[in-house]
Formats: C-alpha cells, structure tokens, sequence
C-alpha cells in the first residue's frame, strides 16, 4: 500500500508542477494539449503505472516516475 501512495503522490506531484504556472504555454492549442498530458499522467497515476517512461539521462538511460531505471539492463 505504501508503494501504491509513493507512486501516486509522484503523479500528483508531477501534475500540479505542470498546472502551477501553465508550463509556460498561453496558445489555446498549448494549453489543450497541456490538459491532455495532465489527464494523461492522473490516468498513469490511478493506475499506478511504473512501467511508463518519464524521464531520460544523457546516456539514453529511461527512468519511471519513481526515478527506478526502466528497459533493457
């Protein structure tokens, strides 16, 4: 359970950073698809989704919203 709350918490995070400032975006077009990745990311959230990729280093390495590398070893 307290994985379930750690990988949600993340998600929220994640979307209210989004949210906070509008990511910059002011076009309706941008702001569109900034709700699209808001929904997009509290669907992953709900689901409790660590297999999907959020982040990328400078050596091609793929992190899930946990920060746990993901792919192949």
């Amino acid at each position: 359970m307290d994985n379930r709350i750690e990988i949600m918490g993340r998600y929220l995070e994640r979307i209210y950073d989004l949210g906070y400032d509008y990511d910059g975006l002011n076009s309706v077009e941008s702001l569109k698809g900034l709700i699209d990745e808001m929904c997009r990311l509290a669907s992953l959230g709900r689901a409790c989704n660590v297999t999907e990729p959020m982040s990328i280093d400078g050596k091609g390495n793929v992190y899930n919203i946990l920060g746990e590398k993901i792919g192949n070893e």
